[in-house]
């Protein structure tokens, strides 16, 4: 009999993990069991205890040899071997040692796989995988030797981050550090850990794809990507270990057997069926899509213990969660789409879309279609199976959404669905109740107002408007010469492109309202349609930075609508739309022809307002004061006589006297407190404080009016919100910080009831940031602690970070707000005596305004905003008493971005010292001269 008798390794291998957790004497019951096969087994023992390869032996606590190596301690297991610090008995150099693991070392095949893996890694000289140094075999032990990583992988690193938590706007570099406990040491920061958790993630994970490409590009497909086989060290290099079941062509018999190879929660569901055909690189994106997963939530993709539900589970699809990115949440679900087809189709492409969503472009991934989804539901929950029937032939409404709909509608919904299943061969009969309430369903899911500033809520109100469509889709194949039914398809398109722009899928939604042009191309019933949405997209065109793209769609608009004659008030208030929105677009790219707009619009709804009756009255008064907000704005363009606040006073007297015939309505009451709010601004922004406060005021006294009305209201909430921080910031601004500090804590209190449970809209975050900001500067004002006011500047700076991150389409305003709160509080900080931390953050801030004018640099608003900065920063380094470099530091960027003049700069003589200034007038004497 020899050593590698098939028996006796069939016999060992059945026992060993009783001999890994009880030692010897699972190996004597071995014995007394196979009396005929004692010798070979003891002696196999023996040699596995000499060479402490099993755990809980007594050899395990003394350095062991292997060849030329000397183990030092065991630092890690794979599938198919264990992990030591060994040393070279040669050259004195640490290394890593991997051996074959012992439950592994007689299994039959066992060697020829182990030997696979050490033939896959030699294969890869490639970035992102270890190279093998040595190999070997001792005492019938076969092993190789790699580079020693000083580094933890990413299982380690999510059960640490679980642990301490982890805020999604928190700088990457001090989560992973802590986490990985490793010290700053005053290293530079590394480009991997920048941004928040979730760029961090991203970056590591497309480190990880792009690996995965060179290995797919030799032949390899690893098959067993999960986290505990990527190491991350603190330089930012991600490593892939352990190609213990990487799948070779030449070794493509090993694998026939059927066996399942593999770690249960990150096999891909094609590993789990034993589909051998359909495992490749779409099984390692697999992997890599679950590790990404992991690491964004921190905790198990698959929360369950028992095997054969974990089979099941995985089979069926991953269960959807959410992240603060919608971007990212969609590249998710497609690497881990449970059909490799839908996957990504290599590593390469699931880099690329983590690229996209790092450099914040669109990413080409796409949400799952309903029918699909609904498919995996009834997978995952099979128990439902009717209401996923009727989902799968009418695309109907799920109690999720039911959830989200107000209760009678969604009641009346599902009864029209149900019977329109029901009477399916006769479905005219049910066509028009049906019809009738998804059309009604689907205008409340997209101007509900209570919903539309969810954000908790936007994924449910897609989905349903998606299921409204799907559902004219379905009845427009049956019959595709049913007009109503073409019709409602139509209204659901547009309905469902509304839906993605508040979602902010802009692109998406211009595609879809395309469909809507085209299905209604010469039909002259459908002009008004056609007017909303030739409105709806130049409004995203304004959005999206398009302002060619946003006049020719209003201009198409105007031609839609041209074609009918405008008699009643509601075509005339549509065309005044038209007018309206072109001023506000003019008005916000400061082109003096904003002015001449505004008053065009202007002068159109007042028309409209004298003919009202009064159905129309209070929308038209509406109309007519948001006109005269927008031309008060404009004028100054011109410097025309007539001052913005005399329009604006115009605009308050006429809603007061119509508040007077009816003091219950909202609608005026709103219009009002708006009003009030635009002319208290304007005070507010011409530093005419004295004059600002009574009207912010009276206009957060209407707010509060509103919101008392209507708590549940979004738009009431943001409203408030904002009215109380620009009041809050008068006060402050008036000395008056007693006063200040409650105003200021009512905002915050506000919104922080509002995001409870929920995230909140980017409205509501920025004005929650510049409201803490506020705050932070009169507690200051106050004499607060330090703590307790630099808390406030901190929680303010990361929720521009969180907003920057997550809505890169806005990233002039987010990046904006960013560097005033960061100027802020550097300012704050040099006031109690932390001069270098304040420089350092000051830095920072003009980085970021600089940015902004990379992307605007017309916008002379953010020059006077870099020329103030560096004014503070200049003094503030000559207070610090700094060099004189980096007082002029200050000024060469002013003066870069003609920022301040050089009479602004000749002003700072007394402020910066006679020999500060002459130094700058010599230096930019040589620079002429150059």
């Amino acid at each position: 009999m020899t050593d590698f008798d098939e028996s006796s390794s069939d016999v060992l291998g059945s026992c060993i993990e009783e001999i890994l957790d009880q030692g010897l004497t699972a190996l004597e019951r071995l014995v007394r069991e196979h009396p005929d096969l004692e010798a070979v087994l003891r002696k196999r023992v023996s040699a596995l205890v000499r060479l402490g390869l099993l755990e809980g032996t007594e050899s395990e606590s003394v350095p062991t040899i292997l060849g030329d190596y000397v183990l030092l301690e065991r630092i890690g297991h794979g599938g198919m071997g264990t992990v030591y610090l060994a040393e070279s008995r040669k050259l004195g150099r640490r290394v890593a040692l991997k051996a074959i693991r012992p439950e592994q070392l007689y299994f039959a095949g066992a060697r020829e796989r182990f030997r696979r893996e050490i033939a896959a890694i030699a294969r890869l000289q490639v970035p992102g995988v270890v190279p093998i140094l040595d190999v070997g075999e001792a005492d019938g032990v076969p092993y190789y030797v790699m580079e020693l990583l000083d580094g933890v992988d990413l299982a380690v690193l999510i059960r640490r981050l679980a642990a301490r938590g982890v805020s999604i706007g928190e700088s990457g570099s001090n989560a992973f550090h802590e986490a990985a406990d490793w010290s700053a040491n005053g290293e530079a920061p590394v480009e991997l850990f920048e941004g928040g958790h979730l760029r961090v993630c991203a970056r590591i994970v497309s480190n990880l794809a792009r690996t995965l490409g060179h290995v797919h590009a030799h032949g390899i497909v690893h098959r067993d990507v999960k986290p505990s086989n990527v190491i991350v060290d603190r330089f930012g290099r991600v490593t892939l270990v352990d190609f213990g079941l990487a799948h070779l062509a030449q070794f493509d018999e090993l694998t026939r057997s059927g066996a399942l190879l593999g770690s249960l929660p990150y096999m891909a569901p094609e590993q789990i069926r034993g589909e051998r055909a359909a495992i490749d690189e779409r099984t390692d994106v697999y992997g890599a899509g679950i590790t990404l997963h992991e690491l964004v939530f921190t905790r198990p993709a698959f929360d369950v213990s028992d095997p054969v539900e974990l089979r099941h589970r995985i089979c069926a699809g991953l269960e959807r969660r959410k992240s603060s990115s919608r971007d990212l949440d969609t590249i998710l679900e497609r690497a881990t789409d449970p059909d490799p087809a839908r996957r990504y189709a290599s590593a390469d492409a699931f880099a690329d879309d983590l690229a996209r969503y790092l450099d914040r472009r669109p990413v080409l991934a796409r949400p799952s279609g309903l029918l699909v989804r609904g498919h995996r539901y009834a997978q995952r929950h099979p128990g439902r199976a009717s209401a996923i029937a009727l989902i799968a032939l009418f695309s109907t409404v799920t109690p999720s959404v039911i959830a989200v709909e107000r209760a009678s509608a969604a009641r009346a919904l599902s009864a029209s669905l149900v019977e329109a299943e029901r009477q399916k061969d006769n479905y005219e009969n049910a066509l028009t109740g049906a019809l009738d309430v998804l059309r009604s369903t689907t205008i409340r899911l997209v101007t509900d107002e209570d919903i539309a500033e969810d954000g908790t809520l936007d994924p449910a109100r897609r989905e349903a408007i998606e299921k409204a469509v799907a559902f004219y889709e379905g009845l427009r194949v049956r019959d595709p010469d049913n007009e109503d039914i073409r019709r409602a398809m139509v209204i659901g398109k547009f309905r469902q492109a509304e839906l993605l722009m508040t979602l902010g899928e802009y692109e998406r939604a211009l595609t879809v309202s395309d469909t809507v042009l085209l299905l209604t191309d010469g039909d002259m019933d459908a002009a008004r349609l056609r007017f909303d949405t030739r409105m709806f997209r130049g409004g995203i065109q304004n959005h999206l930075g398009n302002l060619e793209g946003c006049e020719q769609e209003w201009i198409a608009a105007r031609e839609d609508l041209g074609k009918i004659e405008l008699r009643s008030i509601d075509d005339r208030i549509k065309w005044g739309r038209a007018l309206h929105a072109r001023s506000i677009a003019l008005a916000t790219r400061r082109e003096p022809a904003a002015v001449d707009a505004a008053r065009e619009s202007l002068t159109w709804f007042e028309s409209v307002l004298a003919d009202s009756d009064a159905d129309h009255e209070i929308e038209a008064a509406g109309y007519v004061a948001m006109a005269r907000r927008v031309l008060a704005s404009v004028v100054d363009l011109r410097r025309e006589s007539t001052e913005p606040y005399e329009i604006l006073q115009t605009a308050i007297r006429d809603l007061e006297a119509l508040l007077e015939k009816d003091p219950d309505d909202r609608s005026c009451l709103s219009e009002l407190a708006t009003t009030r709010h635009e002319l208290g601004n304007a005070y507010r922004y011409a530093l005419r404080d004295d004059q600002a406060l009574p009207h912010l005021e009276q206009a957060a006294d209407a707010r509060r009016v509103l919101a008392r009305r209507l708590p549940d209201r979004a738009r009431n909430t943001r409203e408030l919100a904002s009215t109380l921080s620009a009041l809050g910031s008068v006060l402050h601004r008036l000395g008056k910080h007693d006063r200040a500090e409650p105003v200021l804590r009512e905002g915050i209190a506000l919104i922080e009831r509002r995001m409870q449970g929920a995230r909140a809209s980017a409205t509501l975050r920025l004005d929650l940031a510049t409201l803490k900001t506020w705050l932070a500067m009169s507690l200051q004002a106050l004499g607060r602690p330090f703590e307790e006011w630099d808390d406030l500047h901190a929680e303010a700076i990361r929720l521009h970070e969180e907003l920057l991150e997550n809505d890169a389409a806005r990233e002039i305003e987010h990046r904006s707000g960013l560097g005033a709160a960061r100027i802020n509080a550097a300012s704050s900080r040099f006031q109690a005596g932390r001069h270098d931390a304040a420089l350092e953050l000051l830095a920072i801030g003009i980085r970021d305004f600089e940015r902004v004018l990379e992307l605007r640099p017309e916008d002379g608003l953010i020059r006077k905003q870099i020329g103030r900065a560096c004014q503070g920063g200049a003094a503030m380094a000559r207070v610090a008493a700094k060099s004189a470099d980096v007082v002029l530091g200050y000024l060469d960027i002013a003066v870069r971005h003609e920022s301040l003049t050089i009479d602004d700069i000749d002003a700072m003589r007394d402020a910066l010292g006679g020999e500060v200034i002459d130094e700058f007038h010599a230096r930019m004497k040589k620079r002429t001269k150059r």
